[in-house]
């Protein structure tokens, strides 16, 4: 299952995408727009997001990664 996330007050959805990208699709409009985890658009109709919401979802946190091997 993807790493998603809906926008509390817009209803917007975030979407990590396998590629590492955020998908982000509009509850007001339908539009979908896809940027980097830092909220940089990079392609769709949707051209804003939240940037903090594209880092929450688009970035690895330590409790999705290993520890490093020593």
């Amino acid at each position: 299952m993807a790493k998603q996330f809906t926008h509390a007050a817009t209803k917007d959805v975030y979407t990590l995408r396998e590629d590492g990208l955020v998908e982000v699709k509009s509850a007001a409009t339908g539009e979908t727009g896809v940027f980097t985890s830092e909220g940089e658009y990079v392609e769709g109709d949707l051209e804003y997001a939240e940037m903090v919401m594209c880092q929450f979802v688009g970035r690895s946190y330590p409790a999705d990664q290993p520890p490093p091997a020593r």
